[in-house]
């Protein structure tokens, strides 16, 4: 799966709750130096009219995430977020061992200065919801509850 296809999804579980999404265009790449780079992939409300950043990442393998994989420009976007509203959020698609899919969604005051997680301190503070293989969506009811709370 690539982060396109993942941030797809994402879209259309938010939306599945009857939620609003919108994925930001990525520019093209024959204009790169001269456009503005987005702040972060999606901006999403919950239930309860709750701005959300998200930024979405895909972990295909190992057994470790890397901050490095988020570039400069989205840390301050998310931390801009984070900072004014409280929800600002990393998605992160993670395969796991057993070959499925799970989103684990790390809120962004969470990363403060950390290099990497390992997979045992993403369950420790991460929130992890399967996907349903069937619909290629994930249940976000929990994560609207984690939002809610100001988590």
């Amino acid at each position: 799966m690539d982060e396109s296809q993942f941030l797809t999804e994402i879209k259309h579980s938010f939306e599945a709750s009857n939620c609003f999404a919108y994925k930001i265009p990525d520019t093209g790449n024959a204009f790169a130096r001269f456009t503005v780079s987005k702040p972060f992939d999606m901006v999403a409300a919950t239930p309860d009219d709750k701005f959300i950043a998200i930024e979405g990442k895909v972990q295909l393998d190992g057994f470790a995430w890397s901050v490095k994989h988020l570039r400069q420009t989205q840390r301050l976007g998310l931390a801009r977020v984070s900072e004014k509203h409280k929800r600002a959020y990393v998605f992160l698609c993670w395969k796991s061992s057993r070959g499925s899919y799970e989103l684990v969604i790390i809120p962004y005051k969470m990363i403060g200065s950390k290099r990497s997680f390992t997979q045992k301190e993403l369950s420790d503070f991460a929130y992890k919801i399967p996907r349903n293989n069937k619909t290629g969506r994930y249940d976000l009811t929990p994560f609207f509850l984690w939002v809610k709370m100001g988590i």
